[in-house]
């Protein structure tokens, strides 16, 4: 901990801990409102087909049902996303929304949807994402399986090249599962209507966001929607990215009563989203002294049905591969492939775990082809604080990219040779592991190393005010959202260094639309950094006011005056 820091750096309670374990946090699914409705989704028992007709009309004569939506009649044409719409005629994959039904209870929900009667036109359907982007594939969105009719491609000096000068060329393919987090607190929405005005309360790691969205989808001015976020039950990066909300608005508005959507554990499994399963073929050179002299990467990740973020998640997939170990050349291919499966969203990490397993999996394969220690592989090869080699090319005058190709751009943070050197001495590194007889043939023991690059932050712009009232109350708002990584406990922890006061003296106002400043979603570790800066400012503008409050009021000069202790 830095000496000159009275409450950053030092352990404190976490926010909303007390609540969690005493069984007194509120997530969407504990709001319960007058005259409230339960919905359930029709899903679509197909991987690929067009809806023909849809018969409703014995679920709507069933008691208690109060509001049934499907594609034919859901009165928005708005989009979630550019290719999502609200409903659609076409369903995807084996769970994707073809209706909906809102009832007294889900039971009587559940009765309805075996009622509905769907007409399909059964169509080929492809789940594996090199064969989608295969001549004559099962076309599952009009401009093709090939998110962007092309692959990103990016690219440092000339692996052409550094091929020809390697002593050894070493290929591998990689092939990493998709799964689902499988979130304690499953995707829920409640959505009221007031007027033409809607409320949604929801699982969300960002409100702000999820309020255009709505807003978007449902073709409402902005001012009209309100989006609340209570305690999030586990967000894993991937909350929410689907249809739920939307569903739940529509209903509400057709019944004239607040109507709550809440997933199933299979529906979560099914419709919620799945990290991107990959296949990633590495093609790596190196010399006999082990330095290396190019790295190609080709990897088709599979986004299922729907883009989501899937275009992010393809870009960080190749960070390993382009910053992590010092190479002059470098090649990276990516493709990202629609197929008929669930959708795969913005899961932790958003590619760089597939992009990882497979370059450390391969960089052991090239030093026990070398004959060298792993570690001493990486400490020789492991890009250092200066940066890639090479010269910078972006003008000295402009910004570089967040993610620069070019070498010669040294990292604000560096401490990749100290972590290695440290962790392998926790571990031992080199000695004889201690001799263990496994309880079963099944059981292996030993040691291994590996190392990884993330880009965190910037993030976008962000907004926070700080409100100081008359009897000392204070209060931080922020339209950021913990998602569980504890960012309002240091969000408040920033706030109260700045103001010199105890951190159990800042209150935290959060997770409204309709009391909150702008802010973006919590996504690829930047709350901390954008608005955890916006905070700082506004806590620094505060005291600032305070002081020459002070300074007024005792008749000191203003830089003889301090703050501390509350």
């Amino acid at each position: 901990m830095n000496e000159s820091f009275s409450v950053v750096g030092s352990t404190v309670p976490r926010r909303g801990l007390e609540d969690k374990v005493t069984g007194q946090a509120r997530y969407t699914a504990d709001i319960k409102l007058v005259r409230m409705l339960h919905a359930r989704v029709l899903r679509s028992p197909h991987p690929h087909a067009e809806i023909l007709s849809i018969d409703t009309s014995e679920a709507q004569a069933l008691p208690g049902v109060h509001a049934i939506i499907s594609p034919f009649d859901a009165e928005a044409s708005g989009r979630l996303a550019p290719d999502m719409t609200v409903l659609d005629t076409t369903v995807r994959f084996a769970g994707d929304e073809v209706a909906a039904v809102a009832a007294e209870d889900e039971g009587v929900a559940e009765q309805a949807l075996e009622l509905i009667k769907v007409e399909y036109k059964v169509l080929p359907f492809v789940t594996d994402a090199e064969d989608a982007l295969r001549p004559g594939a099962p076309r599952i969105h009009p401009e093709g399986n090939l998110y962007g009719g092309e692959p990103i491609t990016l690219e440092r000096g000339s692996v052409e090249e550094g091929f020809k000068e390697a002593d050894l060329v070493l290929e591998g393919t990689y092939r990493i599962a998709s799964h689902s987090a499988a979130p304690l607190e499953p995707r829920a929405a409640l959505a009221d209507w007031e007027g033409d005005s809607l409320t949604v309360w929801k699982t969300s790691r960002g409100v702000h966001q999820d309020r255009g969205l709505l807003a978007q989808a449902l073709n409402l001015p902005l001012e009209k929607v309100r989006v609340v976020g209570p305690t999030l039950g586990a967000g894993y990066g991937n909350k929410d990215e689907s249809r739920a909300s939307t569903i739940a608005a529509l209903l509400s508005r057709r019944a004239g009563r607040p109507v709550r959507l809440e997933y199933s554990r299979y529906e979560e499994f099914v419709a919620g989203r799945v990290r991107h399963s990959a296949v990633i073929r590495l093609k790596v050179g190196a010399k006999k002294d082990g330095s290396i002299t190019a790295i190609s990467n080709r990897t088709v990740m599979n986004t299922g049905a729907y883009l989501a973020s899937g275009g992010g998640v393809l870009r960080r997939a190749a960070q390993g591969s382009l910053y992590l170990y010092r190479c002059p050349n470098v090649r990276y291919e990516g493709y990202l492939a629609y197929t008929n499966s669930p959708v795969a969203g913005s899961y932790r990490g958003l590619g760089a775990p597939q992009g990882h397993f497979a370059l450390e999996a391969h960089m052991d394969r090239i030093a026990e082809a070398l004959g060298m220690d792993p570690l001493e592989f990486r400490l020789n090869n492991h890009v250092g604080p200066e940066g890639q080699p090479g010269q910078r090319t972006t003008p000295r005058d402009e910004i570089v990219d967040a993610q620069p190709l070019e070498g010669g751009i040294p990292f604000s943070s560096n401490g990749l040779k100290e972590c290695l050197q440290r962790g392998a001495r926790a571990i031992g590194w080199g000695s004889k592991p201690p001799s263990k007889s496994p309880t079963s043939q099944s059981l292996k023991h030993g040691t291994g190393v590996a190392m990884c690059i993330y880009r965190g932050g910037p993030g976008r712009d962000s907004t926070a005010k700080v409100i100081v009232h008359r009897e000392g109350r204070i209060e931080l708002v922020t339209g950021i959202m913990d998602v569980g990584e504890g960012a309002h406990t240091v969000l408040a922890q920033m706030a109260a260094e700045v103001l010199g006061c105890r951190y159990e003296d800042v209150n935290v106002v959060a997770g409204d639309t309709s009391t909150t400043l702008e802010a973006p979603i919590t996504a690829g570790s930047t709350a901390t950094f954008s608005s955890g800066l916006a905070v700082r400012q506004a806590a620094v503008e505060v005291r600032s006011s305070l002081l020459d409050l002070a300074s007024t009021f005792l008749e000191i000069p203003k830089d003889r005056i301090d703050i501390s202790g509350g």
